[in-house]
């Protein structure tokens, strides 16, 4: 019996809506907007799946920005191999392009309007480079920056460096103005008010109110460094961390004290602001904090780790996501309790930014990049007479049993006891586990592999289907349900494989079956 491979395009194509991405809603910069509130309009993960990760040989502290056309870009520093580039990845985990200056990367990439990407480097420049990875333009400043630029209505950048100033530049990089205060501008990202003032942190302990011409408006003294980011809310009101006297403080648009709430180790990372008015910041005490809009206590969770920088995003539900030191990406729900956790191979610096469809995107100082969703409920074909597959769980091991649960329902075109054939299909990426955004994708990578019978082998589709996993399967003749175990392969080389099954209507059958018969296909498992 033979497959057309007209006929296996279209069965995975079913896949295509699932894993086809729109247009991501952009988080175009540092904590998602010039005001660095972290949140975002779009839900997040709820269940923490990995949908995909790359590994970069470089430390991925860097923040990740996202593109109104749903490119990821992030910035690598030191690993393995000390390359430093600035990384451009799309939705699915693919590398569409590097782009490496002259030192270390660990700042966010900001997102101009027409797509052009400013970024900050150890090597004490800020880089302007195109959407498809080329150098644009390039402004000398003097010192390191890890302050990670953010851009203005009018497309004009503004960025902290280590030399203690505040820059202004145009478009192009040249500089308007600069602004010196007196200690160092370590990590804090400048945020935008109301009438151009800009407001950032320094380590001579204040937080700095610059208007648009590049005069100071004013200052708040704390007393510690302030390395953290400030956030400004929809009323112009600030928040902002101090590392060494353990504060989270809430300044009026003119400067004045509203509030501060007192934590129980220094405040580094950025706060982040909900809808409600409630501020989020982790502290170096390991707890998350969630501060009502009056400065008293929401609700905290404790990690096991201190959070230093990477700060909290926020979805439109409430849910809050944020790395840790202690190696996990966390989600804390609306009221404080744990979503999930997902551990990584080193300490989580990176803070998270949300994409459509619930997808988060985090770096890891293992050298990877990480993605995470809630994978697609599978939904049968719109004729009755359909195989339904389903697998469960979705992570699993090499060498562990799976089930493969299906239900079947012929009765509707009296095909009772048609047989199927069911195949067990992987797909790969060289250097990337992904979901591609098509069939094509895959079959252009050459990386689909279909096991045969008692999973002990399998081949590499190239446009040939040879045998099936299950071959002649005979299910009931009314709607009834069971399950198809199976022991998955247990050498390495099928590791971070994506797995799925898919059933095919048999041609040679006693007696006449419609040859566009519908195909089903199961949600698909990743092999650790």
């Amino acid at each position: 019996m033979k497959h057309a491979l007209a006929l296996c395009v279209v069965s995975i194509s079913i896949l295509i809506p699932l894993y086809t991405p729109a247009a991501d809603s952009p988080w175009p910069m540092f904590r998602h907007d010039a005001r660095h509130t972290g949140l975002s309009q779009n839900g997040g993960s709820l269940t923490g799946t990995l949908l995909w990760s790359y590994r970069t040989h470089e430390n991925m502290v860097s923040s990740p920005s996202i593109s109104s056309e749903g490119q990821i870009y992030v910035g690598g520093c030191g690993g393995l191999l000390n390359e430093n580039h600035l990384y451009a990845f799309n939705s699915s985990g693919a590398l569409s392009w590097s782009y490496s200056p002259g030192d270390s990367i660990y700042s966010s990439p900001a997102i101009s309007s027409d797509g052009q990407l400013y970024v900050a480097s150890w090597d004490g420049a800020v880089y302007a480079i195109t959407s498809s990875g080329t150098l644009s333009q390039r402004y000398w400043a003097g010192g390191y920056i890890d302050s990670s630029p953010v851009i203005d209505s009018n497309g004009q950048v503004y960025v902290g460096s280590r030399d203690a100033n505040l820059y202004a530049l145009t478009s192009q990089l040249t500089l308007l103005w600069s602004y010196s205060t007196g200690g160092g501008i370590y990590i804090s990202s400048p945020a935008l008010g109301d009438g151009g003032v800009v407001y950032v942190g320094s380590t001579d302990h204040n937080l700095y109110a610059v208007n648009s011409n590049g005069a100071l408006s004013w200052s708040y003294e704390t007393i510690g460094d302030v390395v953290s980011s400030p956030a400004i809310d929809s009323d112009g009101q600030l928040f902002v961390g101090s590392s060494d006297d353990n504060n989270v403080y809430a300044l009026a648009s003119q400067g004045a004290l509203l509030w501060s709430y007192l934590t129980d180790g220094p405040v580094r990372s950025s706060p982040a602001l909900d809808s409600q008015g409630r501020v989020f910041v982790p502290s170096v005490d390991n707890i998350v904090y969630a501060i009502s809009s009056s400065g008293t206590l929401y609700w905290s969770y404790s990690t096991r780790g201190p959070g230093w920088h990477s700060s909290p995003a926020i979805d439109s539900d409430g849910h809050v996501y944020m790395g840790s030191t202690d190696h996990n990406m966390y989600a804390i729900n609306s009221t404080g309790s744990l979503l999930w956790s997902y551990s990584t191979g080193n300490c989580v610096y990176s803070c998270p930014a949300i994409g459509s469809y619930g997808k988060i995107y985090v770096g890891s100082a293992d050298e990877r990049l990480y993605a995470f969703y809630d994978p697609p409920t599978p939904t049968p074909t719109t004729t009755i007479n359909y195989v339904n597959l389903a697998v469960n769980p979705t992570n699993v091991n090499l060498g562990a049993v799976v089930g493969i649960s299906w239900s079947c329902d012929f009765s509707y075109w009296n095909y009772q006891g048609v047989p199927v054939d069911i195949y067990l299909a992987a797909i790969r990426s060289p250097r990337v586990v992904n979901v591609p955004s098509s069939i094509a994708d895959a079959l252009n990578a050459e990386e689909v592999y279909l096991f045969e019978n008692g999973i002990k082998k399998a081949y590499r589709y190239t446009g040939k289907v040879k045998k099936p996993t299950w071959r002649n399967v005979k299910f009931p003749p009314t709607a009834l349900s069971g399950t198809l175990n199976f022991v998955t392969p247990a050498s390495s080389y099928y590791a971070d494989d994506w797995v799925f099954a898919t059933a095919f209507f048999r041609k040679d059958v006693p007696r006449p079956v419609r040859t566009d018969a519908p195909v089903e296909i199961s949600n698909l498992f990743h092999l650790r």
